[in-house]
């Protein structure tokens, strides 16, 4: 059974920066939110390179990310999985990256989480 990916991108006219995963784990689907399992690092990291308390809500999260200037979203639009490993995605859609980037055009740089993504 396909999945659809369920978050709509993060983004804002003064985004800079887009990051990039790959597919929503299956915590982020239960929380509805992007790197929403307890032992994902994502957040902790963000937070230490911008030298900022560690964001625990949702609306905490879209403010860090607005105020940072950075757009968040994932390469797959669907797949079916097994599990939350990258290596479980199978036939993969992958989401229209570059009409995202059309639409905010002073996005100037990507980062990519993983190697999937």
């Amino acid at each position: 059974m396909a999945l659809a990916h369920p978050f709509d991108p993060i983004v804002s006219r003064d985004s800079r920066i887009l990051i990039l995963g790959s597919f929503p784990s299956i915590k982020s689907f239960e929380n509805t939110f992007y790197y929403a399992h307890p032992h994902n690092q994502f957040w902790k990291i963000l937070s230490t390179i911008f030298q900022e308390a560690e964001p625990k809500t949702k609306a905490e999260k879209i403010d860090f990310l607005h105020r940072h200037r950075i757009a968040l979203w994932d390469m797959v639009r669907s797949c079916e999985r097994d599990s939350s490993l990258d290596s479980a995605l199978k036939n993969i859609e992958p989401n229209d990256i570059e009409a995202l980037l059309k639409s905010y055009p002073n996005i100037e740089a990507l980062f990519f989480t993983g190697r999937k993504s």
